[in-house]
């Protein structure tokens, strides 16, 4: 698995406490420079929560036992995860409710809540993907929504250099 998180062109983790996402994730901080790292946050603010929490533990324990980034033997610094951001209206306004038969909640929230992108410093970045800072009134609207949120992300994705080599007698 390091050979192949260490040869990626860019490694995309889903956030979650389990143990197995949680050694990847550290692996990844280890192998990997920060700008070729996404999470993908499908999860809720208390799984997110958990898994920052697993990920200092994991961290801690690796960087004590296990060798560092192959060249230098060091661990890089533990990224601080940013928290996961609230709604920007987790309630709707007074008029809203009242044309939507009483209903104060949020109906619907997007699969994918966010992504974390790193920048080369190892400084972490929450983008949510916030179904109320928006009336969604078409798909269009929507589709303008994602895409403005997720062009730096790709924009970063995207200016990431060519990988050559790739192949199973990397490192």
């Amino acid at each position: 698995m390091s050979r192949l998180i260490a040869g990626a062109h860019a490694v995309l983790l889903s956030a979650g406490p389990g143990p197995g996402t949680v050694w990847e994730f550290t692996e990844a901080v280890r192998l990997v420079p920060p700008t070729r790292l996404l999470l993908l946050a499908y999860c809720d603010a208390p799984t997110y929560d958990r898994f920052r929490e697993a990920v200092a533990e994991e961290y801690d324990r690796r960087s004590r036992t296990e060798p560092g980034a192959p060249g230098t033997g060091l661990w890089p610094p533990l990224p601080a995860l940013p928290d996961y951001p609230s709604p920007a209206r987790p309630e709707r306004p007074r008029w809203e409710v009242l044309l939507n038969g009483g209903k104060k909640r949020l109906r619907w929230d997007f699969t994918l809540k966010g992504l974390i992108v790193f920048r080369p410093d190892w400084t972490a970045r929450f983008v949510r993907f916030d179904p109320t800072t928006v009336r969604m009134s078409s798909t269009w609207t929507l589709s303008r929504l994602v895409k403005r949120e997720l062009q730096p992300v790709m924009d970063q994705l995207t200016a990431l250099d060519t990988r050559e080599g790739l192949g199973d007698d990397n490192p």
